[in-house]
């Protein structure tokens, strides 16, 4: 009877005398105080802990099915990782752009995304839109920094990288890059960044599998591996991406 349930498929409008016998039948056969015999193999144990698994499963189900009083499908939570994330993301996305050449000297660690408004026709999608070609963070000199001043001016000097890296470029202009950035309380920038990057798929962030490279920083190309080493304006421009022009004495 326990076989026979488990194994079809249809169980959404099965009545309740059906499920009360299985459940019966299956009290019957478990094991009250007896423990498994010692002499059971491991690939047994492995089939028993996976068909338990699966019934557990089921049961949480009929459990909640036969309580007359319904579980919200959805309950908010302010302390799940995933609604800070996006809430710091939409925080985000409502700062003014700003041009990424001209940043003011400021204080803190967090996001920011940075957006190309120029002329190459291989971006042309994403120009007057509000997809990013990029998205990062820049985290605290100290991880449990309080205010801004304890984070450091971590989050400018991340943007300078960036500038400093598009300004390798020959035939790049860096006054037509933007940036929105935003300071976060410390340890909450990472989360943020993860919804960003599943949100809008950047194509310059390597979780997009387009383009690697252009989140490197700190680092010499000379100890970056295969095909990172150059940066990503160069792997742009062999690929085909960027009508680029790198200087072999300027690459990030």
């Amino acid at each position: 009877m326990v076989e026979r349930y488990l194994e079809t498929g249809d169980h959404e409008h099965i009545s309740a005398n059906p499920v009360l016998d299985a459940l019966y039948s299956l009290l019957k056969v478990l094991p009250h105080e007896k423990a498994l015999d010692p002499a059971t193999s491991t690939r047994q144990l492995r089939k028993l802990r996976s068909q338990i698994g699966l019934v557990l499963e089921r049961l949480e189900k009929l459990l909640h099915e036969a309580d007359p009083v319904k579980v919200p499908t959805y309950v908010f939570d302010p302390a799940d990782a995933h609604v800070v994330g996006q809430l710091i993301a939409d925080t985000l996305l409502i700062q003014s752009r700003q041009s990424l050449a001209s940043l003011p000297k400021f204080y803190g660690s967090g996001v920011y995304a940075i957006y190309y408004g120029g002329p190459f026709p291989t971006y042309a999608p994403l120009v007057g839109y509000e997809t990013p070609i990029y998205v990062g963070k820049a985290d605290p000199v100290v991880s449990n920094a309080k205010t801004a001043i304890e984070q450091g001016e971590t989050l400018r000097k991340r943007l300078a990288d960036h500038a400093k890296t598009i300004r390798a470029a020959e035939n790049l202009d860096i006054e037509d890059f933007q940036v929105r950035f935003l300071v976060v309380r410390s340890a909450w920038q990472g989360t943020a960044e993860h919804y960003l990057i599943d949100r809008f798929r950047p194509i310059w962030n390597k979780e997009t599998k387009i383009c690697f490279g252009f989140g490197k920083h700190g680092d010499s190309p000379g100890t970056r591996k295969k095909p990172d080493r150059r940066g990503i304006l160069s792997i742009l421009a062999e690929n085909g991406l960027l009508g680029l022009k790198i200087s072999p004495t300027n690459l990030p």
